[in-house]
């Protein structure tokens, strides 16, 4: 029931994600962010849509400045859609994902398009679960940069689920669709 906002900046889009209450996110145009700009918090009750052409880049091939958006622990209920997600491409210096979810809980990734992340396209991790990804594309359109330092000259992995035998949710099995 929440009334449609339009964000048009990574400022706006931030702030939107942060606040407390249900929000109808709608993002125009394209946002680039600025080294270290990744969106990482924890987002709850939140829908967002991009509207045509809709697109989220960072360009930024470091550890620290890489990655979009990071679904924290303790997020739930969130909707993305018609999003292209655009990274620099592929390096391996551990970056950080075009987009993560942490441990977000009764997520649905529908539409979405995502480009060139540094380190992965994708990742559901830790205690993320009951997570849908519908109709999304995973693409790497620039060649991979060799000399990363995590050793490997080619670093075009897509998505991730799991990161390790420890960290699941709370029945130990994750629910993802794709």
């Amino acid at each position: 029931n929440a009334t449609p906002v339009t964000v048009t900046t990574y400022i706006d889009l931030k702030a939107k994600l942060q606040l407390t209450t249900p929000q109808v996110i709608l993002v125009s145009g394209t946002i680039t962010l600025a080294s270290g700009q990744q969106i990482s918090l924890q987002v709850n009750n939140k829908t967002i849509i991009g509207l045509p052409g809709a697109r989220l880049i960072n360009n930024t091939q470091t550890q620290a400045g890489s990655g979009i958006l990071n679904l924290k622990s303790g997020s739930s209920n969130v909707i993305i859609r018609n999003l292209i997600f655009e990274g620099p491409g592929a390096y391996d210096t551990d970056g950080r994902d075009n987009l993560t979810s942490e441990g977000c809980v009764n997520l649905w990734v529908d539409h979405c398009e995502f480009q060139d992340g540094t380190d992965w396209n994708f990742d559901i991790k830790n205690t993320s679960d009951n997570v849908t990804v519908s109709w999304c594309k995973f693409t790497y359109l620039k060649p991979p940069v060799p000399g990363g330092p995590g050793g490997s000259d080619d670093h075009r992995f897509s998505n991730l689920i799991g990161s390790s035998s420890t960290d699941a949710p709370a029945d130990g099995h994750y629910s993802v669709t794709f």
